[in-house]
């Protein structure tokens, strides 16, 4: 399963940086996205935006 990391992680064969993708196994994948290190690649993260409000005028 291919994830990008949002944090670093290393291990013994590979040390990753925030941003990088790579492919583990299932298990391990899904690991690291439970504990917010990592998305599954596809996801999409949209930070939620407040709509500005009505821009002032002056008389």
């Amino acid at each position: 399963m291919e994830i990008k990391m949002l944090a670093g992680y290393t291990g013994p064969d590979y040390i990753l940086a925030p941003g990088e993708r790579r492919d583990f196994p299932k298990d391990k994948a899904v690991t690291l996205i439970k504990a917010g290190l990592a998305v599954p690649v596809g996801e999409r993260r949209f930070n939620t935006m407040v709509k500005p409000s009505a821009s002032e005028t002056r008389r």
